[in-house]
């Protein structure tokens, strides 16, 4: 049978490891969390700066000039889409 101390210190080993583990998920999902508000936030700026008032996009033309605008300030395309959707003006 191993000796006590040596068993205690494989308790402590497989506690920090798992507390390091713990901490890297934690900081990981406070980050996605985090990035997608300032995400949204900024395509709402960027939607309304353009938009220049309107809350609606008039047609496909400019539905598609506000989806390249938007994918080359970096923004991901699914992400656009959902906003620029939602924006639409329904005939």
């Amino acid at each position: 049978m191993p000796p006590q101390a040596y068993i205690d210190g494989l308790k402590m080993l497989a506690r920090r490891e798992l507390s390091e583990a713990q901490v890297r998920i934690a900081r990981r999902a406070v980050d996605e969390i985090f990035d997608h508000i300032e995400d949204q936030a900024y395509i709402d700026a960027s939607l309304k700066k353009r938009l220049r008032g309107r809350e609606t996009i008039a047609d496909d033309r400019e539905l598609q000039r506000l989806f390249r605008y938007l994918v080359g300030q970096g923004f991901e395309s699914d992400r656009i889409m959902r906003d620029l959707t939602a924006r639409r003006r329904r005939e």
